[in-house]
């Protein structure tokens, strides 16, 4: 009989193993202690000592053989608790779009938040985890060599802003959080924590090389993004019905967006060289279809019938190095288009077509900007 293997439960950094139907935790993932626990609950559960159904929830549950772990009541023992009731019961759900899709902010938290099962930090209790533990964790992440200065100070403010969810829902005091906010972030020169070099707009050369090693849904989604500067995920969710054809340029809605939960819209425009690209694979397309699909070439590497941004990133930097090309990345098309504008027309009008509207109430002026643009996008294409 084939035994159920022990595995990491990522919110938790806890060594779990499901067996008859019940999730059973036994210690740190990767422990002498979680292995020994796990090689006995095996033991019991070949001689059939192993209930099937769970234990009552009056019932007094011994370390080590307990369910998933009770964060419905009260304040969570220890931070990594703490932190597996802020994903389960917040960032699950305020993390997503509209769609239910969850955002990219959900990937960051769950790095961050693994640090805490990383250091023994995590194991204090939330009310006495302070500006001192948050600068061991920062420190360990520094001393990792993996991170660079920006996403060290993105994780902390993750874990800061737990604990600001934290006190608002009374799970720890306000003077924790309050303690936490002191801690400033590193600062450019000042740490050893790197710094990547300012991203750079990619050359037509190095796309032109790269284009024929790509899946024919990603060439097509390259050239559009280079004629166009939308972001990569705005593309690949682009459907025939989000696109207004009635002009002579055309509109393209994109159906979520980054600035969507700030209730700002987002139009881009689409001229006459991301239409011809676009011309072809509209004709084949249902309304309510993404026109980007992994479903149209032999190369089946998305999620259902859409391309997600690690996917095409991928397949980006794979085909580049193939090619022979220089390094780039997706979000460098965007630099590029916004780099021909600028050229072209100035900064303002830069700003508008790449969507950096810098507040709520310059949407008001949005229809304007936009018709004031419109021959830049003719005069480029």
């Amino acid at each position: 009989m084939r035994m159920p293997k022990l595995s990491c439960h990522k919110a938790t950094g806890q060594a779990r193993v499901r067996l008859n139907g019940r999730d059973f935790y036994c210690g740190t993932f990767g422990s002498a202690q979680a292995d020994l626990r796990y090689l006995e609950l095996l033991r019991q559960y070949r001689a059939g000592e192993l209930p099937a159904a769970p234990p009552a929830k009056s019932a007094k549950i011994p370390a080590g053989e307990s369910t998933t772990p009770d964060l419905t009541k009260g304040s969570p023992r220890t931070v990594e608790l703490l932190a597996a009731r802020y994903v389960t019961d917040h960032a699950r759900v305020h993390y997503r779009h509209p769609d239910g899709r969850p955002t990219t902010e959900q990937e960051g938290l769950k790095r961050a938040l693994a640090w805490l099962t990383r250091c023994p930090e995590g194991k204090l209790p939330p009310d006495q985890f302070g500006p001192r533990a948050l600068k061991s964790i920062r420190a360990a992440m520094v001393e990792s060599g993996r991170l660079s200065r920006k996403t060290v100070n993105q994780h902390i403010g993750r874990i800061r802003r737990m604990f600001r969810w934290a006190a608002s829902e009374e799970l720890v005091k306000v003077e924790v959080f309050s303690a936490l906010a002191t801690v400033q972030g590193l600062q450019r020169g000042r740490t050893v924590a790197p710094d990547h070099p300012p991203r750079t707009p990619v050359a037509w050369e190095d796309v032109e090389k790269t284009l024929p090693y790509l899946p024919a849904p990603m060439r097509a989604l390259v050239l559009v993004q280079w004629h166009c500067g939308a972001r990569g995920g705005e593309l690949l969710i682009m459907r025939p019905c989000d696109i207004d054809r009635t002009s002579e340029i055309w509109e393209y809605n994109p159906p979520t967006h980054k600035g969507a939960w700030r209730g700002k819209g987002r139009l881009i425009l689409l001229g006459r060289e991301a239409q011809a690209i676009l011309l072809p694979l509209l004709a084949v397309k249902a309304p309510t279809e993404h026109v980007f699909s992994p479903r149209d070439s032999r190369e089946r590497s998305g999620v259902g019938d859409v391309y997600d941004n690690n996917a095409y990133s991928k397949w980006v930097r794979q085909a580049a190095k193939q090619a022979g090309a220089k390094h780039w990345s997706p979000h460098m098309l965007r630099h590029a288009y916004g780099t021909r504008v600028r050229a072209v027309a100035g900064i303002e009008q830069a700003r508008v077509l790449l969507g950096h509207a810098s507040c709520v109430t310059s949407e008001i002026y949005a229809r304007a900007d936009v018709e004031s643009v419109r021959g830049i996008v003719q005069q480029l294409g």
